[in-house]
């Protein structure tokens, strides 16, 4: 490591906060709290519209887009229903014979 690097890398540590690393963050709460609140369906339209409209932070969609790809989030549909029961079957069916009733008085009474 060069020293100029070094020295370099030591005045961007004793800084504080700027205005727009403090905005980042705040937005990534925000974007955060959205992602999870909706079990990580939602993508960054939906997020960016969530943040803009209910929020009130006015940022533009490709922001939301990057910040999420920086948070290493992307959406995830939920599964699609699958019946996987073949009810068109030739084997007879037997009664229910329990009825709901899962106590019976004595053994073997059902």
């Amino acid at each position: 490591m060069s020293t100029s690097g070094y020295y370099s890398y030591v005045k961007r540590m004793d800084r504080e906060e700027t205005e727009r690393e403090a905005f980042n963050r705040h937005l990534d709460e925000r974007i955060l709290f959205h992602y999870h609140d909706n079990h990580g369906f939602y993508g960054s339209p939906r997020i960016y519209r969530k943040i803009r409209y209910r929020d009130n932070i006015i940022v533009s969609e490709k922001k939301v887009t990057d910040r999420m790809r920086e948070l290493d989030l992307y959406a995830s549909p939920p599964k699609k229903f699958r019946c996987t029961t073949d009810s068109d079957y030739t084997r007879p069916t037997f009664p229910n014979q329990l009825d709901q009733e899962f106590e019976p008085e004595a053994p073997n009474q059902v």
